[in-house]
């Protein structure tokens, strides 16, 4: 529930992780940072959430989520 900045931030630490480096998600660069405060609780920023989630796992669908909502990391 970081931050996008202090999830950018803290980002190499998980690469130094045995094994981060060999997850599909990792090779194929589909690893993003996403915006915590549209998951803590139910309401409107829980539908742009979910939005949010159906951009990123299917972008052949839907539209590119807002830049200030997720950041690619790989």
């Amino acid at each position: 529930s970081f931050s996008i900045e202090r999830t950018v931030k803290e980002f190499p630490l998980l690469a130094k992780l045995p094994g981060w480096l060999s997850l599909s998600a990792m090779k194929a660069g589909r690893v993003f940072a996403v915006e915590g405060a549209l998951f803590h609780r139910p309401g409107p920023r829980l539908v742009q959430g979910l939005k949010l989630m159906a951009a990123l796992f299917h972008p052949d669908v839907f539209p590119p989520p807002p830049a200030a909502h997720a950041k690619a990391l790989c």
